[in-house]
């Protein structure tokens, strides 16, 4: 009886230990979703990203990472090959990163797609489909990071160059110089309306009409204008403009004391100057010899009576 219990467990043990081993071989060798293999081609580091690890699309996983490698006619180049299901369609606008999982420094790679280039991403006869794996944003921000401190550096090195002693005296230098250049474009600018109403006094209208029916008395008086009337008028007309480029430069001067105006009012000030000496010159001469406005710069003829004249023949 004791022998019959013992082969009764014995065989209840067996077909227990078949069942397990058949539901066990049902679940390995159950339904697979047809795959397909993706090669990732890496030309940076993809430190963390190792066999069996994640594939993911918009954070959805899909697949899985099933070799790692050198490309063998480019070691700059590293391969990954990613096994996807088929239903995942990866276009040409796909793009591949890999990207850090939380805190545990394991790496995964992430898909995105932002549908602007819908082709279905093909490969070139047997081999499959290539699509470039771009590095982690850590590792970018590492490599700019190096961009900046190198940047930093050369900027460091130039401000070194320019704080130099040599060049500390001739920046002062130039701040003394240009101190000096605007006090005196300051001074030049409180002097110019000063100026500038003394030149609108001397040719106001009234001096101006004055001088203009003198001249307008003696062309029909002698009927030619001699030369220093000639002169007069040209120098009435170039105090005329004088007073013009005064005016102008007196509006400008406030706001565009500049190194184009002060040679503007040298070269202003110096026919100013020019111009009132030969009005000086002419006025003498018209005070110490009236009729020059009609005679002219010669000698006067004598006239009857006096000593030289001679009667003009018929």
């Amino acid at each position: 009886m004791e022998n019959r219990s013992h082969a009764l467990l014995a065989g209840v043990f067996v077909i227990a230990m078949g069942v397990f081993s058949l539901a066990g071989v049902w679940w390995m060798t159950g339904k697979r979703e047809p795959m397909r293999d993706y090669l990732l081609v890496a030309r940076g580091n993809v430190s963390g990203l190792t066999l069996q690890g994640q594939v993911r699309y918009r954070g959805l996983r899909i697949g899985k990472v099933v070799d790692i490698g050198l490309n063998p006619q480019d070691v700059r180049e590293i391969f990954v090959r990613v096994s996807l299901p088929e239903w995942a369609v990866v276009t040409q606008g796909t793009r591949a990163q890999i990207n850090q999982l939380g805190v545990t420094g394991l790496a995964y790679v992430l898909l995105s797609d932002d549908g602007k280039d819908p082709r279905p991403l093909e490969g070139v006869g047997e081999e499959p489909p290539r699509l470039n794996l771009e590095s982690s944003m850590f590792d970018t921000l590492a490599v700019r990071a190096g961009e900046v401190v190198e940047q930093l550096r050369q900027l460091l090195a130039r401000a070194n160059a320019v704080a130099a002693p040599e060049n500390t005296d001739k920046l002062a230098r130039m701040l003394g110089n240009l101190e000096a250049v605007t006090a005196d474009l300051t001074r030049l600018s409180r002097d110019l309306p000063e100026l500038s109403a003394a030149a609108r006094r001397v040719l106001s209208d009234d001096n101006v009409e004055r001088v203009n029916r003198v001249l307008s008395h003696v062309e029909r008086s002698a009927g030619a204008v001699p030369p220093l009337a000639d002169e007069l008028k040209a120098l009435v007309q170039s105090l005329h403009a004088v007073s013009g480029r005064l005016d102008a430069l007196s509006s400008e001067a406030g706001g565009e004391i500049a190194g184009s105006t002060l040679p503007r009012v040298n070269a202003l000030v110096a026919d100013l100057n020019r111009n009132s000496r030969q009005l000086g010159r002419v006025l003498s001469e018209l005070e110490n010899s009236p009729q020059a406005l009609i005679f002219g710069h010669g000698p006067r003829l004598p006239g009857p009576g006096e000593t030289g004249y001679v009667e003009p023949k018929p």
